[in-house]
């Protein structure tokens, strides 16, 4: 029995959807690795101070080289956060000093893997799907 016309013209709209979030998760991963290459080339480092913390992250602050004082949400992922009061090292954008990462962890590195692997499959479900699609007009058209 021949499927209906209407799942091949589902599967290729999952093959479409499927292809734009593929680039939609490249250009991220990209973007994110692209900016993780930037902190360690011309990001500066220094002490922060940690003035709140939550689940997800830590609140710093720190002097930043103009010499003002800047506060930075930075990712914490690993378990054993550091405590309010407690000093850190983190690299931060010279021009967007509320921008800062802890100093010698790849997160953004992480972050691009990942988002990499998820483009990944989003590509090989839009090759299924379009396959699919394929066979499905190919019995079809017999």
């Amino acid at each position: 029995m021949t499927p209906p016309r209407y799942w091949a013209l589902l599967l290729w709209a999952v093959t479409a959807a499927a292809l734009f979030a593929a680039l939609l998760l490249a250009a991220f991963s990209y973007g994110t690795w692209a900016y993780g290459r930037y902190l360690d080339r011309d990001g500066l480092v220094t002490q922060a101070r940690v003035v709140d913390s939550d689940v997800t992250g830590v609140s710093v602050e720190f002097t930043n080289y103009r010499g003002s004082r800047s506060v930075a949400e930075v990712r914490w992922w690993a378990p054993g956060a550091p405590g309010v009061g407690d000093e850190i090292a983190v690299v931060y954008d010279p021009w967007d000093p509320r921008d800062a990462v802890r100093a010698g962890r790849p997160e953004n590195r992480m972050i691009a893997i990942a988002a990499g692997a998820g483009s990944a499959v989003m590509v090989s479900v839009a090759v299924g799907a379009g396959v699919g699609a394929g066979l499905i007009h190919r019995a079809r058209r017999r």
